[in-house]
């Protein structure tokens, strides 16, 4: 490698360590490491603006407004209640169904906004069934982290691939004539809900009961 890529390198590997220790704001250690490589040489600042997506960041902005609005229209809500009467008081498939929701939303809403809406779902019904919300409430934070990455709005690793490549919203379903991730990604993913499921079922999930049918 040249100076130039041993710089660039250097400054890289320790502006990730920096940002794993999280002793500051990551988008500190971020800017610091953009303006080490500035002051080295590697690039000019107008290189480092160029760099910066406009496009992307108009797309996180308005993803956050609107999961804004949405937690406040009560539909997370209703779509909890829905799930529940849907399951008829059967708690594993009532998280499982949670589960699934979450990971659909998400592909349209940030995962973490998809979490912070549904955990109060969960919650509320854990303290009337009696179970531990952990469990479903990670399970909840890997359906909107696994579907996040099916369309363009849901996570930033999608948007990224579009930043790169200029990927558009309908190449994800489709793309050179074959299915792309979309349907690959559905496919997999409930799946993956059904064996979480069969898991549920063996679980103290599955002997929770309403705190008024609970034996004395």
């Amino acid at each position: 490698m040249d100076p130039i890529q041993k710089t660039t390198a250097l400054i890289f590997a320790v502006t990730i360590v920096l940002i794993i220790t999280r002793k500051f704001s990551t988008v500190g250690f971020s800017l610091l490491g953009v303006i080490a490589m500035v002051v080295a040489g590697v690039m000019t600042d107008i290189e480092a603006f160029k760099f910066v997506d406009v496009h992307l960041l108009v797309i996180l902005v308005s993803i956050w407004i609107i999961a804004g609005y949405f937690g406040k229209t009560g539909i997370p809500e209703y779509l909890g209640d829905l799930s529940l009467r849907l399951s008829r008081g059967n708690i594993p498939l009532f998280v499982t169904l949670v589960g699934v929701i979450a990971g659909f939303i998400s592909m349209f809403v940030n995962n973490v906004v998809v979490v912070l809406m549904l955990a109060p779902v969960i919650t509320s019904i854990n303290k009337s069934y009696g179970f531990k919300a952990t469990g479903p409430i990670l399970f909840i934070g890997l359906c909107s982290n696994f579907m996040g990455t099916a369309l363009l709005l849901g996570d930033l690793p999608p948007q990224m691939l579009h930043s790169v490549t200029g990927i558009e919203f309908l190449g994800f379903i489709w793309q050179a004539g074959r299915p792309s991730s979309f349907p690959i990604l559905t496919a997999v993913y409930l799946l993956v809900c059904y064996f979480f499921y069969l898991g549920f079922r063996r679980s103290e999930l599955s002997r929770c009961v309403p705190d008024d049918e609970a034996p004395r």
